[in-house]
């Protein structure tokens, strides 16, 4: 009995096996980002993705699951134990590891790409987008705080970086086309200011208010990891804005499927359309 099938069979698994799968996994991250610390969040996020793929294979409620993100922090022991408990037998689990960390490098190199080219009107290779870190999108997303309200940073992030339509992008927002519309077209204009200022800095400004740099981290770390609902909350968490949105889990719910970043097998199950508590009131 492999260790995958004893930990299907609701067995402890073989520490010694997993030991292994975690050494491999971790070496191969590190082979992909150049960097110890981004290696050992790719391996995280391989695992996680890897458990709920096998565990959907067989049950139909991981999303209910990891949707309970409050759970899943409180007692992460526990979740990775049901996890453990629920995986089905894959014949080559090393290879699905890889494969996952693999496919989720290429979606989070094309994201940064995107925005890359989106901001400062250039075309990076793939392999140059691995400089454009989270400090670069740190500082994209400043200077987009700068120049664009809320509202308009989370249509132009909606539309022209993840590629939704205006229909779609509306009904995520809980607002009209038209609103969707204007918003994209004040964005854009406004877009020559964030690029001119981009290129006149060398990343985002010292801030010596600790949640704003915060937040930054959040809004990139979001970003750069797919969290696209995650993504849209944290843009429109600014008080100041005298507009009501909100933004329901049951509207990103609707577009699971559109995955403009997917490189392939399951590399983008791990975006998650659905996360709770997305309801802001600016």
């Amino acid at each position: 009995m492999t260790s995958l099938e004893k930990l299907s069979a609701g067995h402890e698994p073989d520490e010694n096996h997993t030991t292994s799968l975690q050494m491999a996994l971790k070496r191969y991250c590190l082979t992909l980002t150049q960097s110890p610390w981004e290696a050992e969040d790719l391996a995280q996020d391989t695992w996680v993705k890897a458990l709920g793929y096998m565990k959907t294979s067989k049950h139909s409620k991981l999303k209910s699951d990891m949707n309970d993100t409050s759970q899943m922090n409180n007692n992460s022991e526990h979740t990775s134990r049901t996890n453990f408990s629920s995986l089905t037998n894959h014949p080559n689990p090393e290879a699905l590891l890889l494969r996952i960390a693999r496919n989720t490098w290429t979606d989070i190199m094309r994201r940064k790409a995107t925005l890359s080219r989106v901001l400062e009107m250039d075309q990076p290779r793939t392999e140059e987008a691995a400089e454009y870190g989270l400090f670069e999108i740190e500082a994209a997303f400043q200077a987009l705080q700068k120049h664009l309200s809320p509202l308009q940073q989370a249509v132009f992030l909606l539309r022209d970086v993840f590629e939704h339509s205006g229909s779609e992008a509306a009904e995520i927002l809980d607002t009209t086309e038209g609103a969707i519309k204007a918003a994209l077209h004040r964005a854009r204009q406004a877009l020559p200011a964030v690029r001119q200022e981009l290129l006149q800095s060398n990343g985002p400004s010292i801030l010596q208010e600790t949640e704003l740099q915060i937040a930054l981290n959040r809004l990139a770390s979001a970003y750069e990891q797919g969290q696209i609902a995650e993504l849209i909350e944290l843009v429109l968490a600014d008080e100041s804005q005298e507009t009501v949105m909100a933004v329901s889990c049951q509207n990103f719910q609707s577009f699971q499927s559109v995955q403009p970043f997917q490189s392939g097998g399951f590399s983008s199950m791990g975006w998650n359309y659905s996360e709770p508590g997305m309801r802001m009131v600016a």
